[in-house]
């Protein structure tokens, strides 16, 4: 809800212009999903069906509720037009009830591929948080500019935040990062 007082509530230009940049912020930041949902899949190709890789994605990357769908969806698009890569499949487990040296060295060699496995996830997550970090910042700059002498920096994150329904996760980093490198460059 815009504040009674705010200007976009005086000047339809302005609720205009912020809507833009909301539209455009919003495009860049599932771009940014769904490319970092791409290599995520690609990291874990082998290892783990599609759908299983992307419910993992979703909850390590903090994808949120209202594109979560969107960014499945065009992954798998993408996916579809380059020949759907290898078949993932899922890492066999043998039973844990077997005994002797056979038992012993199938138990070792499945630890190895699940920290095998874990690492790679690790690594694409590391890659897709700098990748999506981009993308909130730029959203949030484009905001700022927009509504640059009309409301504070900390007002036009605030809106960019809450209109693109940004969760906790990267709600405080993009707005105390944002906020920070505005009012450092305007000194």
């Amino acid at each position: 809800m815009i504040p009674f007082r705010s200007p976009l509530r005086r000047s339809p230009e302005l609720r205009r212009q912020v809507a833009l940049a909301l539209a455009v912020a919003e495009d860049r930041l599932l771009d940014a999903h769904v490319d970092a949902a791409l290599d995520f899949l690609a990291a874990t190709d082998g290892a783990l069906p599609f759908d299983h890789a992307l419910e993992i994605f979703d909850r390590v990357m903090v994808v949120p509720d209202r594109i979560r769908g969107e960014v499945a969806r065009r992954a798998m698009t993408e996916l579809a037009r380059n020949g759907g890569g290898s078949p993932s499949v899922l890492v066999q487990d043998g039973g844990d009830d077997e005994v002797g040296i056979l038992g012993s060295i199938r138990r070792r060699l499945r630890g190895r591929r699940r920290n095998e496995l874990r690492e790679r996830i690790d690594q694409a997550a590391q890659d897709a948080r700098g990748r999506l970090q981009g993308a909130y910042l730029a959203g949030a700059t484009e905001v700022i500019e927009t509504l640059q002498g009309s409301v504070s920096a900390a007002e036009a994150v605030q809106l960019y935040l809450d209109a693109l329904e940004i969760g906790p996760g990267w709600a405080e980093e993009v707005f105390h990062t944002a906020v920070g490198e505005t009012e450092a460059a305007s000194q």
